[in-house]
C-alpha cells in the first residue's frame, strides 16, 4: 500500500479528468480500502485512500461534480482516522515523519475545500492549518501557494496565516 495518490497538492492525470476521478475512488474502494479491511491499521493503506478520495474530489470540484462533497467527506474521515494515531504508530510503522507531516497537510487541503468562508468547516479548517505551520510541517508561502487554499485567502485570519504569524 506504500503508493502515494499525491502528496502536496500534487495532481497526476491529464486530457481524461472525468474518468481519472474514477480510477482514483476506483483505486481507494478496490485497493486501499480493501487492504484496511485486511489490517484495519495500516497507515500506508488508510494514506493511500485518503489521498485518492482528495484526488477525486479535486478532480470533480473541477467538472462542478455533486460526488466532490462525498469523496471530500471520506477523504476527511480517512484523514481523522490516521492523524488520530500517535507520532509513535507512524514510527513503528516504518513512516518517515514527513509522511505524518503530509498527511496533515492533504487533511488541510481537505477540510479547506469542504470548507466556505460563511461557514462550513471553516473553524475546524483554521484550527488544523495554524496547527500545521505551528509543527513546521508547512510553511507560509507554501499555504500562499497551495491552489486548495485560494478561495480562503479573503477571510479575516488568512493574513495571520499567510504571514506566518498565527
Amino acid at each position: 500500500c506504500g503508493w502515494s495518490a499525491g502528496a502536496r497538492g500534487g495532481r497526476r492525470g491529464g486530457g481524461g479528468g472525468e474518468s481519472a476521478a474514477a480510477l482514483y475512488a476506483k483505486a481507494a474502494t478496490d485497493g486501499y480500502e480493501r487492504g484496511l479491511r485486511v489490517s484495519a491499521r495500516d497507515l500506508r493503506c488508510g494514506i493511500g485512500a485518503a489521498d485518492a478520495w482528495l484526488s477525486a474530489a479535486r478532480l470533480q470540484r473541477q467538472r462542478g461534480e455533486a460526488d466532490a462533497a462525498a469523496s471530500l467527506g471520506k477523504a476527511i474521515g480517512l484523514f481523522d482516522a490516521l492523524l488520530r494515531q500517535p507520532e509513535s504508530e507512524w514510527i513503528r510503522q516504518g513512516l518517515a515523519s514527513n509522511e505524518l507531516g503530509e498527511a496533515r497537510y492533504n487533511a488541510c487541503c481537505a477540510l479547506a475545500l469542504a470548507s466556505t468562508p460563511a461557514g462550513g468547516r471553516i473553524g475546524e479548517c483554521r484550527a488544523s492549518l495554524e496547527a500545521l505551520v505551528t509543527a513546521g510541517d508547512a510553511t507560509a508561502s507554501e499555504l500562499a501557494a497551495d491552489d486548495d487554499l485560494a478561495h480562503l485567502r479573503g477571510v479575516e485570519w488568512w493574513p495571520l496565516l499567510s504571514s506566518g504569524t498565527v
